[in-house]
């Protein structure tokens, strides 16, 4: 008899007949199938309460993106308290798992759909969830295109984020 043998973590680690293996595994695929078809970058996804601005990879995983519309969803806020107002906000467009957006995430949003960003002066600079050093932190300027640091206190604009559910 074939056995596959999966590792439990902790150093435990169990053995199961080859064909009872595949035979979970097909039942969760079919419980919880792939999505048939990428969202288009740019597309509304009423669904998942926002606008999908494409993916990246984080951790090896590859995250699907999605921001609450126009500039009229972001948040003043500082790379210190941007998290805790974001959460102060509960239920965007029915969802509460908004977060705030690392550089990279920025960076996306920038390269795919800036023109849902606020882009000319001041206004343009959104502030990331990355931290630089002890006391600054990235933003990126949706304006220029570029990233730069500025102290952690001073407040910018901030567009939630989420991965989207599939």
């Amino acid at each position: 008899m074939t056995t596959i043998q999966y590792n439990l973590g902790g150093g435990a680690s169990i053995a199961l007949p080859a064909d009872i293996a595949v035979k979970q595994l097909i039942e969760q695929l079919q419980r919880h199938p792939a999505p048939a078809i990428r969202p288009e970058i740019g597309e509304y996804l009423p669904g998942q309460g926002g606008i999908y601005i494409g993916s990246r990879l984080k951790d090896g995983q590859v995250h699907h993106l999605i921001i609450p519309g126009g500039p009229d969803f972001d948040i003043k806020a500082s790379h210190n308290n941007a998290a805790e107002r974001i959460a102060a906000k509960g239920d965007i467009n029915g969802f509460t798992d908004w977060r705030h957006g690392e550089q990279e995430d920025l960076m996306l949003a920038y390269i795919n759909v800036p023109e849902l960003f606020e882009r000319e002066g001041y206004e343009s600079i959104q502030i990331t969830s990355t931290p630089y050093g002890q006391s600054s932190a990235w933003f990126v300027d949706f304006e220029y295109g570029g990233v730069g640091i500025d102290g952690r206190d001073y407040e910018f604009r901030v567009r939630p984020f989420r991965r989207l559910s599939i």
